[in-house]
């Protein structure tokens, strides 16, 4: 219940205006905003999945809640066919005869945008997010680092007027203002923050575009469960080690007559390993988890099994000549 409760609060921090990172008001912001929902996030090819949509709001928020204060597009004043540019920079355009404000227009008029929005309420742009590492750090490292790794992205939207691109001729002209963006829905196993910067927004800023920071962490869950098989295997690896210990070097027979830990050593070096593979989320073979857990395990439990297939075949052995002498004498 407790590992639920927190993925639904933080779905609802996703989608809360006050945790998004734009820092403005209610009342000091515009009314588009963009949509992410959540897909897929993939750790072994880094990529985050996600769709996009736009939506206009009314100001002021309700609560604070961007969408509880979505305008119904058949009550919209206009609707303007927005093309939406993925990674560019927009900055002042000088080409026009505007006065009234700063119009800005994308950096690199030959990029072509990657979809439309804000026509119907069913566009949406889909995109794949690059996510690489945070940090150097041995343990916030993608993958190797498991399940402390951390993943980092960062998209770039500028959104245009595609009538005006249409009636002037200017690609990337006429770029409108994004107040800031929100994410829906969650991923399993993962939890995804954000940060949003509308550089539209700030008076001092050289372009108008929406940065949005992502990064990608393990859930509370998948650490308590690696937690509880890292110590599992560790307590399974030191008492294997003990018995071995005391049945070879202290000379207790009755240990490798009465019980068979030979048995159980084998049995170990197939059950540590595949219990690695129920974790969730869990990267292939290399990671740390493996360098200080899974591998010391399975060295360790493999000289314990040679030890004791040894010294079952000695002690046999010592039988077998025993019982000869026995018979030799009668």
């Amino acid at each position: 219940m407790l590992f639920g409760r927190n993925l639904e609060t933080n779905e609802l921090m996703n989608s809360s205006l006050y945790n998004n990172g734009t820092g403005g008001a209610p009342d000091q912001i515009g009314t588009l905003f963009l949509v992410g929902q959540l897909n897929t996030f993939d750790s072994a090819s880094r990529n985050l999945n996600l769709d996009w949509t736009a939506i206009q709001v009314s100001i002021p928020l309700k609560n604070g809640d961007i969408l509880a204060s979505q305008i119904d597009l058949d009550r919209r004043e206009d609707t303007v066919p927005l093309a939406m540019f993925r990674d560019v920079l927009a900055v002042p355009d000088l080409g026009t005869n505007i006065t009234d404000y700063q119009p800005y227009r994308i950096q690199n008029p030959h990029v072509k945008p990657v979809g439309f929005l804000g026509l119907t309420q069913f566009d949406q742009i889909n995109t794949n997010i690059g996510m690489g590492q945070k940090s150097t750090n041995f343990w916030l490292q993608p993958e190797f680092g498991y399940p402390f790794d951390v993943f980092q992205g960062k998209i770039t939207w500028v959104a245009a007027n595609n009538e005006t691109i249409t009636r002037t001729g200017r690609p990337g002209t006429d770029v409108h203002a994004i107040s800031g963006a929100i994410l829906t829905d969650s991923l399993l196993n993962m939890k995804v923050q954000y940060k949003v910067v509308p550089t539209c927004l700030f008076d001092d800023a050289p372009g108008c575009e929406l940065i949005i920071q992502f990064w990608v962490t393990r859930t509370g869950l998948v650490k308590f469960c690696v937690f509880v098989v890292f110590g599992i295997n560790w307590f399974v690896t030191i008492a294997l080690f003990l018995l071995t210990g005391e049945s070879l070097l202290l000379n207790r027979h009755n240990i490798l007559e009465s019980t068979d830990i030979f048995a159980v050593c084998f049995s170990a070096l197939f059950a540590l390993p595949s219990v690695r593979s129920l974790l969730p989320g869990v990267p292939g073979y290399g990671c740390a988890l493996d360098m200080l857990g899974i591998l010391p395990n399975m060295i360790i439990i493999t000289l314990c099994t040679v030890f004791f297939a040894i010294s079952r075949l000695r002690l046999r052995y010592r039988h077998a000549a025993a019982a000869a002498a026995a018979a030799k004498d009668q």
